[in-house]
C-alpha cells in the first residue's frame, strides 16, 4: 500500500484522472488502504476535482477508513467550493481540534450564509483553542451578511488584541455590516482606517461613497471617486453610476460631464438609472441657458 499511496501522490494534480485508476488498480490486487485515499484525494485536491475529492471521502467513510489531516482540510475546501456547508460541518466529528479544519468548515458556512453557525463554531472553538483567521475572516463576513455591525467590531477589535493584522477583507465586512445597520460614521471611521493603513481597495471606496450618499454628502461621493483612480483602484462601474447619481443629485453638471469622459475611455456606459439622471441634469442645465438668453 505505501508504494502504491506514494505512486498516486506523484501523479499530482495534472494526472488526478491517473491518480484514480491507480486506486481503482489497487483494488484490484489488494485493499485500498487510507494511505491511497488520502494520496488520491490530494491530487484531486490540487486539480480543484472537488466533487472527486468529496466521492471518495464517502468511499473511505464506508470502508472505515480514517482519513488524515490534509484529507479533512481538502474535504472542507471541496465542500466550501461545492457550497456542501451541512457536509462541511460533518468533518467537525472526525477534527475538532484543527484549527485549519474549523476554519475551512466556518468558510464553507459561511459561503452559505449560514452565519449563525459560523458564530456558532466561533464561540465553540474560544475556550479549547486560539481561532485562526481564516476563523475570523468567516465570522466577519458572516456578520457583515447579516448587518450585525456591533459584533463585526467587536471581532474586529478582537482580531487586533489576538496579534493579527487584518486585510482589508477584514474590514470591508464590518463596513458592510454597518451599512446594513445604517450605522454611517461608525462606517466612515473604519474607511478612515483602511485609508490611513493604505490598504484600502473598490470595495472599501463604495462603502464609503454609499455612507456619504447617505448622509446627503454627494460631493464628497465624486471626490471619493477620483481618490480611489490616485491611489491606483480600479474603478467599476458601481463606482461610476454611484458617483454620477451624486451629480444629479447635485446638479453638478460639469462633475457629471467629467466622469462621464473618462468612462468613455474606459469603454464603459452608465446604468438606466444613472442615465436617467444625468439626461435630466442636463436637460434641466440646457433649460436655464434657454432662459437666461430669452430675459436677454
Amino acid at each position: 500500500n505505501a508504494t502504491y499511496a506514494a505512486a498516486i501522490r506523484a501523479c499530482g494534480g495534472s494526472q488526478w484522472n491517473h491518480a484514480l485508476e491507480l486506486l481503482t488498480k489497487r483494488w484490484e490486487t489488494g485493499f485500498a488502504d487510507a494511505q491511497c485515499y488520502d494520496s488520491a484525494i490530494a491530487c484531486c485536491e490540487a486539480a480543484e476535482r472537488w466533487d472527486e475529492v468529496l466521492r471518495l471521502f464517502d468511499e473511505m467513510h464506508s470502508y472505515n477508513l480514517k482519513p488524515g489531516k490534509d484529507t479533512l482540510i481538502a474535504v472542507a475546501s471541496a465542500s466550501a467550493a461545492t457550497t456542501s456547508w451541512q457536509r462541511s460541518l460533518e468533518l467537525l466529528e472526525h477534527c475538532k481540534d484543527s484549527a485549519e479544519v474549523v476554519g475551512r468548515v466556518a468558510s464553507a458556512c459561511a459561503d452559505a450564509k449560514q452565519w449563525q453557525r459560523v458564530l456558532g463554531l466561533l464561540e465553540e472553538v474560544r475556550p479549547r483553542q486560539r481561532p485562526n483567521l481564516q476563523l475570523y475572516q468567516a465570522a466577519l463576513k458572516s456578520c457583515g451578511d447579516a448587518g450585525r455591525w456591533e459584533d463585526a467590531l467587536q471581532l474586529l477589535q478582537e482580531v487586533r488584541l489576538r496579534g493579527f493584522q487584518p486585510s482589508v477583507d477584514f474590514y470591508n465586512s464590518a463596513m458592510t455590516a454597518c451599512a446594513a445597520a445604517q450605522r454611517w460614521g461608525d462606517l466612515h471611521g473604519l474607511f478612515e482606517e483602511v485609508q490611513n493603513d493604505n490598504i484600502a481597495d473598490a470595495e472599501s471606496y463604495r462603502l464609503a461613497m454609499e455612507a456619504c450618499n447617505a448622509l446627503q454628502c454627494q460631493n464628497n461621493v465624486v471626490d471619493l471617486l477620483w481618490s480611489a483612480e490616485e491611489q491606483g483602484i480600479s474603478l467599476t462601474p458601481v463606482m461610476f453610476n454611484m458617483a454620477l447619481k451624486a451629480c444629479g443629485t447635485k446638479q453638478n453638471w460639469a462633475a457629471a460631464l467629467e466622469i462621464l469622459g473618462s468612462m468613455r475611455q474606459r469603454g464603459e456606459m452608465p446604468d438606466r438609472e444613472a442615465s436617467q439622471c444625468i439626461t435630466d441634469l442636463l436637460l434641466s442645465r440646457a433649460r436655464e441657458h434657454l432662459f437666461a438668453d430669452e430675459k436677454k
